[in-house]
């Protein structure tokens, strides 16, 4: 069953990154759970018997004072075990594989764990302004103002290429992206979609410069190719040491953009476009606001005596 999922997944085109996770889900969680029984004839509560026995699974070896017992399996992580076992199922049952022997999938029958929304961390204005001064005389300014205006992921942004640009018009194409896992370029986005992004100002003055030939607009300070890992673990963390503000993580910058868009009036739908999204609810988590913007808010209706005060100049503003 894993490997016709795997054979789909490839034949998809799905990313290296994803598939390699499923692999390693598989080989360390679900395989030595089944082993080499019959799934045909495993019922569904020997299935679920998987999700507790998940659950109470360590991924930490060593004790810590937080976890004097050994950290346990997060539900985010017993659902991507969850998900990958109903993938398997559904593609067993709609390709009628296996001589039909699997006819209703066991997994939809479980309930997904619950996950915490977890708070994404992003720069305030003065974050950014600070940031962006203390690099401004750095080889990777223009990378850092490419993906504060964009949103970029940073495989995407590492992967720009002249040809991607139009200086005429001035749309960004987004249609390809680095893969750590093959050390290359894969022309195709994570989800697969190709987009277009409006250039900015400050993007203009920064991107175009380096636009002087038909090649990879970002490389390394010696001239070599970039790897985004090389950026997330060395560059990014020293360039926020160097900047004095917190590190949140270069894929925070991303987070920095969506949240200042919809703080600043952004609504969703545009949002899932720019950020190449495939579904509507990853772009939810970004509709949150910083504390001040909500405080602000309180003050569109306010109730005195008998008398309600309504701004709607604010209100306006605010959709």
């Amino acid at each position: 069953m894993f490997n016709h999922y795997l054979e789909n997944a490839k034949n998809k085109g799905n990313a290296i990154s994803t598939i390699k996770r499923a692999i390693c889900t598989f080989k360390t969680h679900l395989k030595p759970f089944y082993n080499d029984g019959d799934m045909a004839k495993v019922t569904i509560q020997e299935h679920q018997a998987l999700i507790s026995c998940l659950r109470k699974k360590k991924v930490k070896k060593k004790p810590t004072e937080e976890f004097p017992m050994g950290k346990t399996f997060s539900n985010a992580s017993v659902n991507r075990c969850r998900t990958l076992m109903a993938t398997m199922f559904n593609l067993a049952i709609t390709q009628q594989t296996f001589g039909n022997a699997f006819t209703m999938n066991p997994f939809l029958a479980i309930t997904p764990m619950k996950e915490m929304n977890n708070r994404y961390k992003y720069w305030d204005a003065t974050s950014i302004h600070q940031f962006l001064k203390s690099e401004q005389d750095s080889h990777y300014y223009p990378l850092w103002i490419l993906i504060l205006n964009t949103g970029l992921r940073v495989g995407e942004a590492v992967a720009v290429h002249g040809e991607q640009v139009d200086c005429f018009a001035d749309i960004l194409t987004v249609d390809r992206i680095f893969c750590m896992a093959s050390n290359s370029i894969r022309h195709q986005t994570k989800s697969c979609q190709l987009r277009q992004l409006g250039i900015n100002d400050p993007v203009k003055r920064s991107l175009y410069p380096l636009v002087k030939h038909n090649g990879r607009l970002f490389v390394k300070e010696d001239g070599d190719l970039l790897r985004s890992d090389y950026l997330i673990k060395t560059v990014f963390p020293r360039a926020c040491k160097k900047a004095g503000v917190k590190c949140i993580g270069l894929h925070g910058l991303r987070h920095t953009y969506a949240s200042h868009y919809m703080m600043n009036g952004g609504n969703l739908y545009d949002l899932q476009k720019f950020l190449g999204h495939s579904n509507i609810s990853t772009t939810e988590r970004y509709a949150h606001f910083s504390r001040l913007h909500i405080q602000k808010q309180s003050n569109i209706v306010g109730f005195e005596g008998n008398v309600i005060r309504v701004d709607f100049k604010q209100q306006e503003a605010a959709l």
